[in-house]
């Protein structure tokens, strides 16, 4: 279940809400039930987790190499700790579903399948890019470079700006054509240092 995306919603939950969402979705998607709306486990997640993204990177990069390694049993591992930090990872899903594909387990390809679909099209469900009022609802950069290679997007640059207490990048992208992309950061910005 996709649900679309709620700006005003994520402006009132509080951390406190976000933990209840968040671990009532991961418990659900522990017990195998992949019918969750990936929208609210999204959005709980930017609430109360912390950025990891350069991690995350790090970890991913490893992993691909143990995956076109054939090092199953290592590529494994290494998704499983990618999603174990980020859950909402769609690109460590969609690894592991490579993974068990490899391996003859249709079972857990097909789960981690279904996640990784959820997580992607709760992203595409969030917008359109097209514009700051449509923009892309993203949790952080790793989702922004999931869209980006989706889309086929070649990126000629980037900009960074805060606008209405929320963060925003938008993408000078030349392929397959040229225009701009937006997204919007659902984590909430850091309290400012001069409110105290």
């Amino acid at each position: 279940m996709v649900a679309a995306f709620s700006c005003g919603w994520l402006a009132a939950m509080s951390v406190d809400e976000a933990e209840q969402i968040y671990l009532r979705s991961v418990e659900r998607l522990m017990q195998g039930d992949t019918d969750i709306d990936y929208t609210a486990l999204r959005e709980a997640y930017a609430v109360k987790s912390p950025y990891e993204a350069e991690l995350l990177a790090r970890l991913k990069a490893r992993a691909d190499l143990f995956f076109r390694m054939e090092e199953w049993g290592e590529a494994s591992r290494l998704g499983v700790e990618m999603i174990e930090r980020n859950p909402v990872f769609a690109e460590a899903h969609m690894m592991l579903r490579g993974v068990y594909q490899a391996v003859d387990e249709p079972e857990e390809a097909a789960f981690h399948e279904a996640i990784a679909r959820g997580l992607i099209d709760s992203i595409l469900a969030s917008g359109d890019g097209h514009s700051e009022r449509t923009a892309f609802a993203v949790v952080d950069d790793t989702e922004i470079r999931l869209i980006s290679r989706l889309h086929g997007w070649m990126e000629r640059g980037r900009s960074n700006y805060i606008r209405d207490d929320s963060a925003w990048i938008s993408l000078d992208i030349i392929q397959p054509q040229t225009r701009t992309v937006y997204f919007r950061i659902l984590r909430p910005l850091p309290p400012d240092d001069d409110d105290d």
